[in-house]
């Protein structure tokens, strides 16, 4: 859909988030304006981590940090001004960004940052999130899975055309020293096919198209704490909570309801 001005919706939508963002008001829990998108799929993994993070701020761990250096190896890229990325994308040419996306879900104002974005052809073909972990998962996480579906309803929501989006998850081996090469077969169109074919215990990418209703069910859920509708709901899996930086403030590590549905 076009605007008025016969440009597509979503020019209009990115040039009015800083006085979308200025207009929202701390109606979430614990005074929350916007539900981000990385916590919403982190209820998946589990909710109380959630809350505490919320109640407690972010605890800094090795595996984040080491995180946030790899994000910074593989997927810097040169500042763009708003208008710069919207010529380039309306261009149709092939396209790698980031940038900020928000869309209200259900009464509620989610957002986020993908990794990384690709155009082509003035729609989004690609979302791509880069994960770490000690062991390449023979199938994405559902929470990591549950992120990148939220980046796809929240352009289609913002107006962009979703018809042709794949949605990415890239698993990269800790510590592993070919690390920089990524950066570039990111960049490349399918160039990272060779790379997982030569190190599969180094690196993975699970690819799925986006579909709009399976995200907005995955979503519908996790909103529903944000409502402040109901309390969190704490993961069953000891092997969670050993790996948890609140461990030691979770009132759910000795004692735990075993009747709790577990989503996780």
């Amino acid at each position: 859909m076009s605007s008025a001005v016969g440009q597509p919706r979503w020019v209009e939508r990115l040039r009015s988030l800083p006085q979308l963002v200025e207009s929202l008001q701390p109606r979430l829990r614990h005074g929350q304006r916007v539900a981000p998108a990385y916590l919403i799929a982190e209820q998946y993994y589990c909710e109380e981590q959630v809350e505490l993070e919320l109640v407690r701020g972010e605890v800094a761990t090795p595996e984040m940090d080491e995180g946030k250096w790899i994000h910074e190896v593989v997927l810097a890229m040169k500042p763009a001004k708003l208008e710069e990325l919207v010529t380039r994308i309306i261009s149709g040419e092939r396209y790698g960004c980031s940038l900020p996306l928000l869309a209200e879900v259900e009464g509620v104002p989610v957002a986020g940052v993908p990794d990384l974005l690709v155009f082509e052809g003035g729609k989004p073909v690609e979302v791509i999130e880069l994960k770490t972990a000690e062991k390449i998962p023979s199938s994405p996480w559902i929470n990591n899975k549950v992120q990148a579906l939220i980046y796809g309803l929240l352009l289609d929501l913002m107006g962009f055309d979703c018809s042709s989006l794949k949605l990415s998850v890239c698993y990269v081996r800790r510590g592993w020293e070919l690390l920089p090469l990524l950066r570039f077969a990111l960049a490349l169109k399918g160039a990272w096919k060779g790379l997982e074919e030569e190190y599969p215990n180094d690196l993975r990418v699970f690819t799925f198209s986006y579909n709009r209703s399976e995200a907005e069910s995955m979503v519908r859920w996790a909103l529903s704490y944000w409502r402040g509708e109901r309390e969190p709901i704490p993961t069953r899996k000891p092997e969670k909570c050993a790996r948890c930086a609140y461990r030691d403030a979770c009132p759910y590590i000795v004692s735990r309801d075993l009747s709790l549905t577990d989503h996780f």
